[in-house]
């Protein structure tokens, strides 16, 4: 595959992980960083881009009154304004990191018929870009739309690091029988990769192969730090009968995933649960 790629947006997990990736899954392929910070990015020449892949973003912040309009001043406008100009010089395809949030969803199933409930200014202002992106797609700019899930990987944050503290410092955690979609970092690498191969155009909602259930993520990773954890049978119980009037508990503890069948237009190789886990602490560890 002999494309020419940016990724617009530089110190991103997303972006830096899918450059390595791309390093070494298709070294044919030219991709190049833009720094999105600063106006400077508008003196960018597209012209010889091929795919633009749009992963600068807020996000991991809290939201306050004061900082509200800054998610849609870089999730939306700027996702926009870089659409448009990447289409005027001639691009293909536009890829747009969203998320899984804008579904507003704690718990529960999402299927084809789900509508998107954006309920944070997060979520918003992606719910937001999609639209109007959406309505810049023609016959010569595809618009590849991708809401993956958690994303853990190395040097991940987010949520992901929250349970690995977890399972670094408790000695039991409450064994609850949920469901989570989740996705690898390099399970979602290798989704784009496709994306961008199979010139996909419509959205995109990638996940591993398999659910995860909160407390046997958290086993397996004290299990690859040598420690084992005990099974809270009791606070497991309290949880499963008052965990859903709270939303902490209902995001760590209740089900939430993509069923089988939704947005899933590129097929790719994804490694499981268990290989992603042995290869992070590998890497680690070395």
């Amino acid at each position: 595959m002999k494309k020419n790629i940016l990724i617009a947006g530089t110190s991103s997990y997303i972006g830096d992980s899918f450059y390595q990736y791309m390093a070494l899954h298709a070294p044919e392929a030219v991709c190049t960083c833009l720094d999105m910070t600063d106006s400077a990015w508008r003196e960018h020449d597209f012209s010889e881009d091929h795919v633009v892949y749009m992963v600068a973003g807020i996000a991991h912040v809290k939201e306050t009154a004061s900082n509200r309009e800054l998610f849609y001043r870089v999730n939306r406008d700027l996702a926009v304004e870089l659409a448009k100009r990447a289409k005027a010089a001639g691009v293909g395809q536009f890829i747009y990191l969203s998320s899984m949030s804008v579904y507003g969803k704690d718990t529960g199933v999402i299927t084809d018929c789900t509508e998107l409930k954006p309920g944070s200014s997060y979520a918003c202002s992606k719910a937001q870009a999609e639209e109007l992106l959406s309505r810049l797609r023609c016959d010569t700019f595809r618009v590849a739309i991708l809401r993956p899930p958690m994303v853990y990987g190395r040097g991940c944050k987010g949520n992901y690091r929250s349970l690995e503290k977890l399972a670094l410092r408790l000695s039991f955690f409450p064994k609850i029988r949920n469901q989570r979609s989740i996705i690898y970092i390099d399970n979602l690498s290798a989704c784009v990769l496709a994306i961008i191969e199979q010139e996909v155009d419509g959205c995109c909602c990638p996940q591993n192969d398999e659910y995860v259930c909160t407390y046997d993520l958290v086993r397996q990773i004290a299990h690859a730090h040598g420690r084992q954890i005990v099974p809270g049978i009791v606070s497991g119980f309290l949880l499963s009968v008052f965990g859903r009037f709270f939303t902490v508990t209902r995001k760590a503890f209740g089900s939430l995933i993509y069923q089988r069948t939704v947005g899933t237009p590129v097929s790719y190789h994804a490694i499981s649960l268990e290989e992603s886990l042995q290869a992070m602490y590998a890497c680690e560890r070395a």
